[in-house]
């Protein structure tokens, strides 16, 4: 991995670009695979091969643009999903990372590398990386380079997301998002050096963006066998709200909890792994079904509070709950506060 002499690219807007790659998807909506038109979702299930033939062309398609720094399929892609282009920049320098997590990891990689730079999977153990595992992935490289498993889903990844990826593949994400990280590790697994990324993830997840920097492993013979890379949410509400000493949950405008805090996730272990589609209602017991919508909270600058009896731990506690409302992304959710009601 070397820092410099290597072509650098960085993926930026181009408008008037025709998406190739969004017009054969749409082309391509048979059996279980369901593909709609932008603005819709995509979901790709199983092994590349039992995908329409159009599909695998237009993943394959994408990457190769991705590798030449060609940027058209890709920004109408995420357009298309009312998202924002994504940025790409290979071979990146510390000074394009802006992250001090994201640096440390760089800089652990450039020391476990080889005199040719190049990153052994046999020299590489996720214990060398020590707490910045909670933010880490390893895939595999599968099927001569066209497929890519987790082996390692890092647990503060799988919190912020609402969902352990561990054992699937990068077809097993739902909508577009499937086809830009196929399509990106398999860009990376033809050049060979590292890429650094930053995208805008569906609504639903309660993340700005995710920056991430992957990292090409070799075997003895040069081949790109698997991907180490750091993944870390870009989120300045949610960092705030992780500060907070009282349970908080973000819950969306059907109920469902798209974000708990730290002492949320202690108060309701449960919030642990779905905090991304858990029922709030089912996790606490409060329902919402009365409570004005969060947009309209939101309107009128609302804040309610109330008192509830909630069961924790097999005895019924007193809790005060604060309800307000905050726009993400055009979308509008409430914020729940709970804390123990005073004697």
């Amino acid at each position: 991995m070397k820092r410099g002499g290597v072509p650098r690219c960085i993926i930026r807007d181009r408008p008037g670009c025709v998406n190739v790659l969004a017009v054969l998807i749409v082309e391509c909506a048979i059996a279980d695979h369901r593909c709609e038109q932008p603005g819709g979702t995509v979901t790709l299930r199983g092994h590349l091969d039992s995908l329409p033939k159009e599909t695998q062309r237009a993943i394959r398609e994408l990457s190769e643009d991705l590798g030449a720094g060609r940027t058209a399929k890709l920004q109408e892609l995420f357009r298309g999903q009312g998202a924002r282009s994504p940025l790409v920049a290979w071979a990146p320098g510390m000074q394009d990372l802006q992250n001090p997590l994201i640096e440390k990891f760089m800089e652990q990689c450039l020391e476990l590398s080889d005199k040719n730079g190049l990153l052994r999977i046999d020299d590489f153990r996720l214990a060398d990386f020590a707490s910045m595992s909670d933010w880490m992935m390893v895939l595999a490289v599968e099927d001569e380079g066209r497929q890519f498993r987790y082996t390692h889903y890092g647990p503060a990844i799988r919190e912020h997301f609402g969902r352990d990826m561990t054992g699937q593949t990068t077809l097993d994400f739902d909508n577009h998002i499937s086809l830009f990280f196929t399509a990106l590790y398999g860009a990376v697994s033809h050049r060979g050096i590292p890429v650094l990324s930053e995208h805008e993830p569906p609504a639903q997840v309660f993340v700005s963006s995710w920056r991430r920097l992957i990292v090409p492993l070799f075997d003895d013979v040069g081949h790109v066998v698997a991907f180490a890379a750091i993944n870390v949410p870009m989120n300045e509400l949610r960092a705030g709200l992780e500060t907070i000493p009282d349970p908080v949950f973000v819950v969306d405008a059907e109920g469902i909890v798209r974000y708990a805090n730290h002492e949320a996730r202690e108060l309701f272990p449960k919030a642990e792994l779905a905090s991304g589609r858990q029922d709030f209602e089912a996790l606490t017991g409060v329902s919402l079904e009365e409570t004005d919508p969060p947009i309209e909270l939101l309107g009128r600058r609302c804040v309610l509070d109330s008192q509830e009896l909630m069961l924790l731990d097999t005895m019924l506690v007193d809790m005060q709950l604060t309800i307000s409302a905050a726009l993400h992304r055009e979308h509008a959710f409430y914020i729940i506060v709970l804390r123990l009601s005073p004697p």
